[in-house]
């Protein structure tokens, strides 16, 4: 009768490992939050016609939800804002030529998100 208990209680504690680990294909990452990632935390602008790119991706679960709430008035944004899963996104900034005199300039790039914030300088 106990090798019995003892074999249940074996098989029980079993399913409940499986069932646990089943909910997240076993890496974990969909219960874990969104964690915001970006490639680059200093920019230095190359003036090119094209455009230069901060990546965002998440480095944590769920969906990253993110909005750039500050920029420079002479750079153009490809977008404001989006949603990541797993995937990596790509924001393009845009030198506006019109807006500039001869010069250097500095300016910061502000993002916020579900997954926390990023400044780029």
């Amino acid at each position: 009768m106990i090798n019995k208990r003892i074999l249940f209680l074996a098989v029980a504690a079993l399913l409940v490992i499986i069932s646990a680990c089943s909910n997240d294909s076993g890496t974990g990452i969909e219960n874990r939050d969104p964690i915001l990632v970006v490639n680059n935390e200093n920019l230095i602008l190359t003036g090119s016609p094209r455009y230069d790119i901060i990546e965002i991706s998440n480095g944590g679960g769920g969906q990253l939800k993110w909005n750039v709430v500050q920029w420079p008035d002479w750079m153009d944004l490809s977008t404001f804002a989006g949603r990541v899963d797993r995937d990596t996104l790509d924001l393009k900034l845009t030198t506006n030529f019109g807006k500039l005199q001869y010069g250097s300039y500095e300016g910061s790039i502000i993002i916020t998100s579900n997954g926390g914030d990023a400044t780029i300088a």
